[in-house]
């Protein structure tokens, strides 16, 4: 059964239009239809690696198509893989584009679900799983050095990019907000902003990556 077969099965042009006149006929009809099941639309995904040029899709994601295609997504595949094909699943790297577009914009999910031409709730099953795939790597790439020697580097680093002496790593916080979890411990997660949030502590190196992050304590405990 191809689109065609479908638009006729679920075609209405034929129907009759008197059901608005009053009549026990007419309300008998009009009960009908309400029965009527409203067809599921298969929507054509865009591909943003096909539409957008190496200059407009790093704009839009922040990374590179190879870094995208060839790094990232071999890393978390298996995370947004699905079993089969039932229920028209997203593919993977629609899924991860999807998540990087909605981290580098920090647009409603509404937004990003019209770009893509899917629906708000399925942008938030993909970001929520793009999400859960990336965190369970960051003890792979998050790691605080250590040694003497790694130490050193990055204060050779520091001060040939900054001029700064006996520096490895720079440190600071940011309030990530959040729904309210719920009123039994809502006002725990209350920043001194007055949302709710969570306390979010990060140290980068001297190249600008992550070496240490905490996620753990809400908005209300102080930096």
């Amino acid at each position: 059964m191809d689109l065609d077969d479908l638009e006729n099965i679920f075609s209405f042009e034929n129907v009759d239009n008197s059901h608005d006149m009053p009549g026990d006929e007419n309300d008998e009809d009009n009960n009908n239809l309400r029965g009527l099941r409203v067809p599921r639309l298969i929507r054509d995904l865009q591909n943003p690696f096909e539409k957008y040029r190496e200059n407009e899709f790093i704009d839009r994601f922040r990374f590179s198509k190879s870094v995208v295609m060839h790094y990232i997504l071999p890393l978390i595949r298996h995370a947004l893989d699905h079993d089969s094909n039932r229920g028209l699943p997203v593919p993977p790297e629609i899924q991860l584009t999807i998540g990087l577009s909605y981290y580098a914009s920090n647009d409603f999910q509404r937004v990003d679900g019209d770009l893509f031409g899917l629906s708000q709730q399925t942008v938030s099953i993909c970001i929520k799983r793009v999400s859960f795939a990336l965190a369970d790597l960051m003890n792979q790439f998050v790691q605080l050095p250590l040694a003497a020697e790694e130490q050193a580097t990055n204060a050779q680093l520091f001060h040939l990019v900054a001029g700064m002496r006996s520096i490895w790593a720079l440190i600071d916080g940011c309030l990530v907000k959040i729904s309210c979890p719920g009123v039994a411990i809502g006002e725990i997660f209350r920043c001194r902003k007055g949302c709710y949030a969570i306390n979010v502590m990060a140290a980068v190196d001297a190249r600008g990556r992550f070496v240490c992050m905490d996620v753990r304590h809400p908005g209300s405990v102080h930096d």
